[in-house]
């Protein structure tokens, strides 16, 4: 299974990375909303406010492709 965290600049990104690689799951940082097609799991690593992440997912075009 092939993971991809969107790095959106929010969230402990390297956090969530370094916990995939630990348990050796196939896991990639995505920085373009046009890489999200090549994985079976996406994950968006957590935030404390909301509107803010949907915010930075809308300016970096990824939300449309989330959807």
């Amino acid at each position: 299974m092939k993971i991809g965290i969107v790095n959106y600049g929010l969230g402990n990104v390297g956090s969530v990375y370094s916990a995939f690689r630990f348990y050796k799951c196939d896991v990639s940082l995505v920085i373009n909303w046009r890489e999200l097609k090549g994985f079976d799991v996406i994950v968006l690593s957590g935030v404390g406010n909301f509107e803010t992440a949907v915010f930075k997912l809308r300016e970096l075009t990824f939300l449309d492709e989330l959807k």
